[in-house]
């Protein structure tokens, strides 16, 4: 239980954060709401793995276990995914003007890699 209050937490910050940045507003009764898309965009992936967005096989392999394992096991999760299908976009391309970002984003997606690879 407290594992996913982190998440939550996390996810909330996440969202007011990258709200405040683009000058936007956060909803958070719309994280909740609805339903969910059936795949996950995975623009941070492409970047980080410099492959096509829609072909490349690792990011394929991330976008599966976005969608059938991490965005379904809690609410923080859930969250966190819409965020990311807001502004992820928007981000990817921040992060690949960046070394800085560019380094701490290959470094994430090559751990969501080995936890998809590991499924």
């Amino acid at each position: 239980m407290l594992k996913h209050a982190f998440y939550l937490s996390l996810a909330i910050a996440v969202g007011l954060a990258v709200a405040k940045m683009f000058g936007g507003s956060f909803n958070l009764t719309s994280l909740f709401g609805g339903t969910t898309t059936t795949t996950a965009p995975c623009w941070l992936a492409a970047v980080a793995f410099k492959e096509d967005f829609n072909e490349g096989p690792r990011v394929k392999r991330v976008r599966h276990y976005l969608v059938t394992r991490f965005e379904k096991a809690g609410p923080g999760q859930r969250a966190l995914m819409r965020i990311y299908r807001t502004h992820g976009e928007r981000l990817a391309q921040i992060v690949s003007r960046s070394r800085l970002l560019g380094f701490a984003n290959d470094l994430l997606f090559r751990g969501i890699l080995r936890h998809a690879e590991a499924v």
